[in-house]
């Protein structure tokens, strides 16, 4: 398809070519005529001036023609080389490209692994705490479970002081109303 789109210049140029030979040759036999007609010379010289006429007018479609295929050609070879330089292109662009996709991964990879060591560096921060509170929790529950005795050993003595204290009022106020009865009557 391509070989046909980049021809078509040629084409068109080889049938300007061709229109303007057809054109160009009634013109010339008018012209000779004319020539042929001012010297009424001989057959022969006008023949030769008309062919001379024709092979300039030839010699000039030739030229132009020429310089129109020049051109053509010309095109054609910067579009063959373009072609020719696309392969080495599109390796360099695929090369860059997984060049590119080596570099990301790359750095994609750097950056897990450093926030990788980032959480494990948290995570190891967080057990030691989590540790040292354990540590303060059984302290205090050693501490909580001491008291705790205390409390109950100081509950039940302030229960028998209690009961003590209340059978020795019970006993003062046997006392001393015994006392008053025996004083007072």
């Amino acid at each position: 398809m391509s070989f046909i789109m980049v021809s078509i210049p040629a084409l068109l140029s080889a049938i300007i070519i061709l229109l303007k030979i057809i054109l160009v040759a009634p013109h010339l036999e008018t012209q000779s005529q004319s020539i042929c007609r001012d010297q009424n010379n001989n057959k022969l010289i006008c023949d030769l001036e008309e062919m001379k006429l024709k092979i300039a007018k030839l010699e000039s479609i030739l030229e132009e023609s020429v310089r129109s295929l020049s051109s053509n050609v010309n095109y054609l070879e910067e579009k063959g080389k373009l072609v020719e330089e696309m392969p080495h292109k599109i390796d360099f662009l695929k090369t860059a490209l997984t060049n590119l996709k080596v570099q990301l991964l790359w750095a994609a990879s750097r950056k897990n692994n450093f926030d990788i060591l980032i959480l494990e560096s948290k995570a190891h921060d967080a057990e030691v705490r989590l540790e040292a509170v354990t540590k303060k929790v059984e302290k205090v529950k050693t501490i909580v479970t001491e008291q705790w005795i205390q409390i109950r050993q100081l509950d039940q003595a302030l229960q028998v002081i209690e009961v003590r204290t209340s059978k020795i009022q019970k006993k003062k106020g046997y006392t001393i109303n015994t006392f008053l009865k025996v004083c007072c009557t």
